[in-house]
């Protein structure tokens, strides 16, 4: 995997970021949450986020691209700063990361997550943190073979 480069997001990468990720959060959702929403409307939530994140208000954050061989998309990982909303501290924060399917199980996304970690220590930070789907086996076995702990579970009951 050593020819799958890492860069810096352009602009021009970000409608194939959005894209990619509301097809991902719409595959992910719980059932009962998709019969509330739609895939625009998940599409149009992250278009605002990114816009959010990245405005001038927003906090400092970074994406990076993984290209194949052949310069197309493989993969990304967008990161940004987060406050400890219990401590105060600053922290690095994995906003989404992302590996095309049939290129999983290649140790793309340990790459990626690695190249996260170094990002994180680079800005002083001393912990890396992020969010799994309940059904995500494959992050969450990526993310605790790399020592990962749970340390916050959100829980949900719908009337």
């Amino acid at each position: 995997m050593e020819n799958y480069k890492i860069r810096p997001a352009r602009q021009s990468d970000w409608p194939q970021i959005l894209e990619i990720s509301a097809e991902y959060v719409w595959a992910q959702l719980p059932l009962d949450r998709r019969g509330e929403g739609s895939l625009a409307m998940v599409r149009a939530n992250l278009e605002r986020r990114i816009q959010r994140i990245q405005g001038s208000q927003g906090v400092p954050n970074e994406a990076f691209v993984m290209e194949d061989p052949h310069g197309l998309l493989a993969g990304y990982i967008w990161l940004c700063e987060k406050k400890d909303e219990w401590t105060s501290q600053k922290e690095g924060f994995v906003l989404d990361l992302y590996v095309k399917p049939e290129l999983r199980g290649r140790g793309l996304g340990r790459r990626l997550m690695q190249w996260a970690e170094q990002w994180a220590k680079l800005r002083g930070y001393r912990h890396l943190s992020f969010s799994v789907f309940p059904g995500n086996d494959i992050a969450r076995h990526l993310s605790e073979s790399l020592g990962y702990r749970i340390d916050f579970l959100r829980m949900r009951r719908r009337f």
